[in-house]
């Protein structure tokens, strides 16, 4: 063989080892090349964005009139089903005044039946001749429209719970004239008031003396 023969083929086959590498494909390539084509997901459909509401814009009061803009707003009527509130029957009549009516009415009676049995009274007056010769009749009587009334609880008394107190004038009527007839016709004037007081218990549920 020529020498420069050998000298050629001596490049040809290091640049067959040098370019054949760079151009064989590698195994993980062949590999992927083999595979079958994977399928692709489908392109998921996104939501429409959902729309804000609108809001209305503050309306400003300038437009309003002076009545509409001066007239108070009233308020949201309460929705029915709401618990209402319960109506508060009318307090009855207190110890106290149970107590100050029966006293009253006690005391009224008293009057009453002492103007009854009183003597002189206006049914059974009393007629009198004076030294200068005329003569006067009078008679007594309770005022009853003087009467008042009070009481006050006692202290450590089971039996006796409350005195009472009875404050009333007994009244002098007269009448004169020349015979006993005239004076016992009046008219009569009040001649002499005198106050009396008068202390009564309430006892076993009732006012007594």
């Amino acid at each position: 063989m020529k020498p420069n023969n050998f000298f050629l083929y001596a490049v040809f086959f290091f640049a067959c080892l040098i370019f054949l590498p760079m151009n064989a494909p590698s195994p993980a390539s062949a590999a992927e090349a083999k595979a079958p084509p994977t399928a692709q997901k489908p392109p998921v459909a996104q939501k429409p964005p959902k729309a804000r509401a609108k809001v209305a814009p503050r309306q400003s009061t300038a437009h309003l009139t002076h009545i509409e803009a001066s007239t108070p707003r009233k308020p949201a009527v309460k929705q029915a089903g709401t618990a209402s509130k319960q109506v508060k029957a009318a307090p009855q009549a207190t110890t106290d005044d149970k107590l100050k009516n029966s006293l009253d009415t006690f005391a009224q009676s008293c009057i009453e039946s002492m103007n009854k049995q009183r003597l002189p009274s206006i049914t059974h007056k009393e007629v009198k001749k004076q030294p200068d010769g005329t003569y006067l009749a009078r008679y007594m009587a309770y005022d009853i429209d003087s009467l008042e009334t009070s009481y006050n609880p006692t202290e450590n008394n089971k039996t006796i719970k409350y005195i009472g107190r009875m404050n009333y004038h007994e009244v002098e009527y007269v009448s004169t004239g020349k015979d006993q007839k005239q004076a016992l016709a009046g008219p009569f004037s009040e001649s002499n008031r005198t106050p009396i007081i008068e202390l009564i218990k309430y006892k076993a549920g009732k006012w007594t003396y």
